[in-house]
């Protein structure tokens, strides 16, 4: 008999407290930013200009972790319900990249049911309440889908727990859609196990809808082929004379499915548009196993996971074999469930081959495959298309990681049934194994920790020296490196032992009793549960670095200059290599940005930059800071209404001594120098406005041509614009007239009306990106768009005054909307067949 801390094994009493506790553990968990004064922001803004001038220096030590939090999620929540406020829908950000699609960007989930009930709430209150309640669905969904698979409470709520403070939700807190896409894997399986089974299934599409409306591609592709497949596996189950029937149970499963990607075309459709015109899908397969794939010393930290240190603590040192991560904040590999997860998990594959331990056990293996072999992955590369946008290979550890917490929950079913029966001898081998590898790494840290630090600072200065990539390693783990502080280095490598050998040794002894029978037994199990519950709260605390609501985004003097409220726009950019108002974060003040990170982002912006320094669009999803000083003086940037480039105090060139701007900049009448302690700018005296008229122009239909002669020194903005296409109207005397009038008069939201006046036809010129979708008219009548200069926008005006428009109504929305009603009317009709049909037979059974 399998003790049972929770009940007596079946439904009913024993789940709802498992559920409750569950419950419990998450809101303790997250208690500050649900109850108290912290939002989940995980980002330190204290360490940034301009906010850092003014915080204090306790504000400024507190600990940061992925700066996506505040660089794009809070920002992307901002603009949503800004533009739903309004009444518009947010289809476009007109704050970062010159204006780029917003809800085709999948991340922004603009139109997830929880973000719709959350955008009136306080956004720095609503980012932890999205994160903590879709943690607590994937635990719950976890807890049920082990219970149904016939695990007891006890080890489903062992495995629940794993699954909420795993490695992959742990170190992406501030990252919500990795989260809130990977909660549903659990509810999908259990929704497809009961469609094999027992037929029609009414939840499986909203399942899937939610899926996908959580946001992050990689995460769904997953999602959907471990469902897919683990449907398979039960169908294989089933006795052959209901195989037939589980055929056709199968293929109405993958109807359902469609149907919940159906009802989300709205979100589906406008992403894979952005999604074929971005660079994404062209990084090459050997550019990411270069930049992602993670090494095999990764795994050390499957179950020491701070054995390398970590990017909080800044410590972090796995770099040197690792290779420079794409984010100094990022922390590539990690796997870590939990030690006695770990420990379940195998036990589960040894003594409890069934079914689904061994598909469960498959999933993992395949994904530690995927990600360590670079010839396997070449092959998912080639052929799984959706493969493409997946480039940072240590997210296969969310597949691995959630196998290991639905095992653990057969292991300790497993441990406890053998322990509590004759065949007990292997189970105590087992454990006793695990137990005596504790003293053993210690031992093994001890002998070879100091020959690993001794490599690892070989390895990090050969690669210093080298062209190819310098190994950012922090300070902090500099001088462990470096031999500079081998009594820390001792102490920290000793407790992360420690850590390992406490968590096994207790661990172990009480799994070894699990198989008493009464309190004994009861007392093992709960020890067992706490033991878990400890590891987990420990390991993701490491991660977890909500910052105070009250500093986030808050309002700052020296912004003032910088916030677009003059009648004319413009933006602003940055030359620095430190964190001066990083991209996205001038968006909830109004300031517009040259430069910008999205997950996806229009190619032909981003070439444009690519061409004048590939430093400047590095990895397929930013718009970086100038780094080089001749670049800040190229004229395309008057152009693109360049206004304001943010620099530090001093110019400190690679070669000489530091100067005061003025003293760098004398001779040049290109910038003004502006004081806006703590911020110094550079004014752009030749910045040309938003939008303007032209009268002369060329045509040139070889794109490659325009782009080489807009991204040259010598290229005038005054000039005539380039375009792809004649415009059917007579060229001007001169490329501007003095009479020239263009100004903006009404601006909602993306969409832009603009009054023009001039004696001559010509060109109206916006410095916005072009993308499908944009629609132009002039006078009420609708106007083709001419692509301009390459990426931007242009039409063509008589002479006389007009009023000009540009609204951006993409068809791609307008056709996913008109799809996503038609399958949310057939999700309608099928769910009203299915209960016309079980109505009779509901009847029949009631007594008469």
């Amino acid at each position: 008999m399998i003790p049972s801390l929770l009940g007596n094994g079946g439904r009913g009493r024993g789940e709802r407290i498992a559920l409750l506790f569950l419950a419990l553990v998450a809101l303790l968990f997250f208690r500050d930013v649900l109850f108290g004064p912290n939002a989940l922001v995980t980002s330190n803004m204290s360490r940034w200009l301009p906010w850092r001038a003014t915080a204090t220096l306790e504000r400024q030590a507190r600990p940061s972790f992925r700066d996506d939090a505040a660089e794009t999620y809070y920002p992307r929540r901002h603009l949503s319900a800004e533009e739903l406020e309004a009444g518009r829908v947010p289809l476009w950000n007109r704050y970062i990249l010159c204006g780029t699609p917003h809800l085709a960007d999948f991340q922004s989930c603009v139109f997830h049911p929880l973000n719709l009930l959350l955008y009136r709430i306080d956004h720095r209150w609503a980012m932890g309440a999205f994160v903590v309640f879709h943690l607590l669905l994937g635990a719950f969904f976890l807890f049920l889908l082990s219970r149904r698979l016939g695990v007891g409470n006890a080890g489903a709520t062992v495995g629940g727990l794993s699954f909420l403070f795993n490695a992959y939700f742990a170190t992406y807190l501030g990252h919500p859609p990795h989260i809130s896409t990977g909660c549903w894997l659990p509810a999908l399986l259990l929704l497809a196990r009961r469609q094999v089974r027992r037929g029609w299934t009414p939840l499986l599409p909203l399942a899937a809808a939610l899926t996908i409306l959580g946001g992050f591609p990689q995460t769904i592709l997953y999602v959907f082929t471990i469902s897919s497949a683990f449907a398979l596996v039960e169908w294989g189950g089933l006795p052959r004379p209901e195989r037939r029937r589980g055929a056709f149970r199968i293929a109405a499963l993958g109807l359902l499915i469609a149907v919940g990607a159906g009802i989300t075309l709205f979100q589906i459709l406008p992403t894979a548009e952005l999604g074929g015109l971005s660079e994404r899908r062209n990084i090459p397969v050997e550019e990411i196993l270069r930049d992602h794939q993670p090494r095999p010393w990764s795994m050390i930290r499957a179950v020491l996971p701070d054995f390398f240190g970590n990017p909080v603590d800044e410590n972090y040192w796995i770099v040197p074999y690792q290779g420079a991560l794409p984010h100094p904040s990022d922390v590539g590999w990690i796997g870590y469930g939990g030690v006695l997860p770990l420990l379940l998990a195998g036990a589960a594959l040894l003594f409890r081959r069934r079914r689904e331990t061994i598909f469960f056990g498959a999933v993992a293996a395949f994904s530690l495959a995927l990600a360590f072999s670079p010839h396997l992955f070449r092959l998912f590369h080639r052929l799984v298309p959706f493969a493409r946008f997946s480039a940072e290979l240590h997210r296969l550890q969310f597949p691995f990681l959630f196998s290991v917490a639905v095992l653990a929950g057969f292991g300790f079913d497993a441990i406890a049934e053998r322990l509590a029966g004759a065949n007990r001898r292997r189970v105590i081998a087992y454990i006793a194994a695990w137990m005596l590898a504790a003293p053993l790494l210690a031992a093994a840290t001890g002998i070879w920790g100091g020959a690993m630090r001794r490599d690892a600072r070989e390895r990090m200065f050969r690669v210093e020296l080298s062209s190819i990539r310098p190994a950012v390693v922090p300070p902090h783990a500099r001088i462990w490196l470096e031999g500079r502080s081998e009594e820390e280095w001792a102490a920290h490598q000793w407790k992360v032992a420690f850590r390992f050998g406490a968590i096994v040794l207790a661990g172990g002894a009480a799994l070894l009793l699990i198989g008493k029978r009464g309190r004994a037994g009861r007392a093992a199990a709960a020890a067992a549960i706490l033991i878990v519950l400890a590891d987990g709260w420990t390991f993701a605390r490491v991660y977890y670095t909500p910052q105070p609501r009250d500093e986030i985004f808050a309002d700052h003097p020296s912004l003032q200059t910088l916030r677009a409220e003059e009648e004319e726009p413009f933006r602003v950019s940055r030359f620095t290599r430190e964190y001066m108002l990083p991209s996205n974060t001038g968006l909830p003040y109004g300031i517009e940005d040259l430069g910008g990170v999205n997950a996806l982002l229009p190619a032909h912006y981003a070439r444009v930059f690519e061409a004048i320094d590939p430093n400047l669009f590095p990895d397929g999803r930013r718009i970086t800071a100038f780094h080089h000083p001749s670049d800040l003086f190229l004229p395309l940037w008057d152009l693109l209404n360049l206004k304001y480039i943010l620099v530090p105090d001093r110019y400190e060139p690679a070669n000489g001594p530091a100067r005061n701007w003025e003293e760098a900049l004398e001779g040049s009448d290109r910038f003004r120098v502006l004081r806006r302690p703590p911020l110094t700018l550079l004014e752009n005296t030749r910045v040309l406005p938003r939008a303007f008229l032209r009268h002369d122009w060329v045509v040139e239909k070889n794109r490659g041509e325009i782009l080489r002669r807009i991204t040259v020194p010598g290229f005038d903005p005054r000039g005539p614009l380039f375009i792809e296409e004649d415009p059917a109207i007579p060229r001007g005397t001169a490329p501007e007239l003095p009479e020239d009038l263009c100004e903006v008069i009404r601006r909602e939201g993306p969409d832009v009306t603009l009054r023009a006046r001039s004696g001559e036809a010509g060109l109206l010129f916006l410095s916005e990106t072009d993308f499908p979708g944009w629609e132009a008219a002039v006078d009420g009548v609708p106007a083709p768009i001419l692509r301009a200069d390459y990426a931007f926008r242009a039409v063509a005006i008589p002479a006389g005054e007009h009023e000009v428009s540009f609204r951006y109504r993409p068809r791609s929305f307008r056709r996913g909307v008109i799809g996503s009603a038609l399958f949310a009317a057939l999700y309608l009709v099928l769910v009203a067949v299915a209960a016309r049909r079980r109505l009779p037979a509901r009847r029949d059974a009631l007594p008469r």
